[in-house]
C-alpha cells in the first residue's frame, strides 16, 4: 500500500484533526477499489449476456423475441413483495416470545390462535 495522502514526509499527521481526516481518506479509498472492483464485475456480465444473446441468435431465427421473453421472466422473479400485515421478522419475534413465556409445550394451532 502506498503513503497516505494526508502524512506528512516523518509520517507524523499534520494537525490534531487529521486523525479524522485520515479514517475518512481510508475509508474513500477502499470504496474507489470496491466500485473498480464491481465496475470490471459488472463490464464482464455485460460481455457475457452479449455474447449468450449471440448464441442464441445462432439457433433461434426470432432471437429478439425469445431474448425479450427471457429478461421479461427474470425480471418477475426480482421482487418479492412484502407482507402487509407484519415488518420483516416481525412474525419469529412473536412466536419466540410465545414459546418463551409459554408454561407447557405449543401445538402450532395454539401458537397462531391463542397466544399472539
Amino acid at each position: 500500500m502506498s503513503k497516505h495522502p494526508l502524512y506528512n514526509t516523518t509520517g507524523l499527521q499534520k494537525n490534531n484533526k487529521s486523525h479524522v481526516l485520515y479514517a475518512l481518506a481510508n475509508k474513500q479509498m477502499e470504496l474507489q477499489e470496491l466500485q473498480e472492483e464491481y465496475s470490471k464485475k459488472i463490464s464482464k456480465v455485460q460481455s457475457d449476456l452479449s455474447a449468450l444473446e449471440a448464441t442464441i441468435c445462432l439457433f433461434n431465427g426470432d432471437c429478439n423475441k425469445t431474448i425479450t421473453k427471457i429478461s421479461q421472466k427474470s425480471a418477475k422473479k426480482r421482487g418479492l413483495k412484502r407482507n402487509s400485515y407484519f415488518e420483516r421478522g416481525e412474525v419469529r419475534k412473536l412466536i419466540l416470545r410465545t414459546l418463551r413465556t409459554a408454561h407447557k409445550p405449543l401445538k402450532t394451532s395454539d401458537i397462531t390462535l391463542g397466544h399472539l
